[in-house]
């Protein structure tokens, strides 16, 4: 007797990295067994929404709205004192994973985890909200491989399946986003990496063998850099050291603060010789050493 196969459960928010799974999955597996969801709160922009419908539509999947705004003033109403800034972002997170977890319950299917490898890195993402899944398909390619792929996924089906203004136009090494990255949690959100620079030097220090920081700092310090790296440094403001090593130490202490998050996340599709649980190995004891030689 054949098993009833699996749904897949994605939260399509419309922005890049949900749009690309969603478009993976139903290549991968085909459209009636790929479930979307749009779980809008009142930050989210009428922009994503119309992009989840519009990647929704190309794929032929099903797509659901199904505003979470009561939900999130709910939970606010049970906290007397009331909570703001990042406290009420993450209940936003959750009250998300809350409602995937229970639709992949009611269909018997499971959860796809959008994360890609630099907001793992850095932690940016709730647990048990967005770090939620079965797979994480995307887990071991930085936004800007993202970006990539977006691209030939594209180019393969033959038409903007993924919108273009979620894609970024690359110029010397520098993405330029008609529609800038956000987790769109708050007013004007806007995601807090250097795209191009902190994926190039994620990338740098989790590839085998891992974290040779003092040899980056030794060749910023001589001028070694390549010029590409260089320009991703003048184009972001940290040519001066000042900038270099506070952008630097806040890349560290994100990662290394972060272990316990990755330690809960899905299984990670692996394509590189940085993937973490594989070559990047790491502990939740953090490595004072590396933050201590920013100083």
């Amino acid at each position: 007797m054949f098993k009833q196969k699996v749904k897949w459960i994605i939260g399509l928010s419309g922005g890049i990295d949900s749009a690309l799974n969603a478009a993976l999955l139903t290549m991968a597996l085909g459209k009636e067994r790929v479930l979307a969801y749009n779980l809008p709160s009142r930050f989210n922009s009428t922009k994503t929404i119309g992009n989840a419908q519009q990647i929704a539509t190309k794929l032929g999947i099903s797509l659901e709205i199904l505003p979470i705004e009561k939900l999130i003033q709910s939970s606010l109403d049970l906290f007397p004192l009331g909570v703001s800034g990042p406290v009420e972002e993450n209940i936003h997170a959750r009250l998300r994973g809350h409602v995937l977890s229970t639709l992949a319950q009611v269909h018997g299917g499971v959860i796809c985890n959008n994360g890609n490898k630099v907001e793992i890195a850095l932690g940016y993402c709730t647990l048990y909200g967005d770090t939620i899944g079965a797979l994480s398909p995307l887990g071991d390619l930085t936004k800007m491989q993202v970006n990539d792929l977006a691209l030939e996924v594209n180019l393969l089906l033959g038409q903007e399946v993924i919108p273009a203004n979620l894609i970024a136009k690359i110029e010397n090494g520098i993405p330029f986003y008609e529609f800038a990255p956000s987790a769109e949690l708050k007013e004007n959100q806007v995601d807090p990496m250097k795209w191009g620079y902190h994926d190039w030097l994620l990338n740098k220090l989790m590839t085998f063998p891992t974290r040779d920081i003092n040899r980056y700092i030794d060749d910023y310090l001589n001028g070694r850099l390549d010029e590409q790296t260089k320009h991703l440094l003048k184009h972001y403001g940290l040519e001066q050291p000042q900038a270099f090593f506070k952008d630097l130490k806040w890349l560290m202490t994100q990662l290394d603060g972060s272990v316990f998050k990755r330690i809960q996340m899905p299984p990670i599709v692996t394509i590189s010789r940085g993937a973490f649980g594989t070559d990047y190995r790491e502990t939740q004891a953090r490595i004072e050493q590396y933050l201590t030689n920013l100083d």
